[in-house]
């Protein structure tokens, strides 16, 4: 049964949209619309990338507890979608001597939090990682959940997981008004 009568629409399935479709629509199924000017999966905008970096590794434990709760997110978006979203390789954060940000400004959020993080040295960087060249002053923390989210195919399982919980979707759709 179609309908003009919904409880939520999103405008715009790239990224962000296709994410808030997908939760709209475990709450709101079919009472959801999500409406995308172009085809969908298009390289029109940002959102149809290979990767996006996630990681805990932030300066500000608010940062921290977003990314925990990103985490979790993604996690049942990949139960949801049956396809492997997240791939965790580890993280390395570098810290020139001087640097912008204070190091003991990552490594206090992250501790804040309960994250596990490991202090490198330049040498065992570059023994770990052979293409580093650092001078001795630099230091590395490495967090060993981060990683990549695949951004095009988490974008399409969004979509696919919004479907199968009736959200109507319309692509190609200019909105006037």
């Amino acid at each position: 049964m179609q309908t003009n009568d919904y409880e939520a629409i999103v405008l715009g399935l790239g990224g962000i949209g296709s994410g808030a479709l997908f939760w709209l629509s475990r709450r709101l199924g079919g009472e959801v619309l999500g409406i995308e000017q172009f085809e969908l999966g298009h390289d029109r905008g940002g959102s149809q990338d290979h990767s996006r970096i996630i990681r805990y590794s932030y300066h500000r434990p608010d940062y921290v507890r977003l990314a925990q709760r990103a985490y979790d997110c993604w996690s049942a978006v990949e139960e949801a979608s049956g396809d492997q979203l997240v791939y965790r390789v580890g993280g390395l954060d570098l810290f020139p001597e001087n640097g912008a940000i204070p190091p003991e400004d990552y490594t206090a959020s992250l501790d804040a939090c309960g994250i596990a993080w490991e202090r490198l040295e330049a040498a065992e960087i570059m023994r770990r990682w052979p293409v580093w060249k650092l001078p001795d002053s630099v230091w590395g923390l490495f967090q060993e959940d981060g990683g990549l989210v695949a951004a095009a195919r988490a974008n399409a399982a969004h979509i696919r997981a919004a479907r199968e919980n009736d959200a109507a979707i319309v692509e190609r759709a200019n909105v006037t008004d």
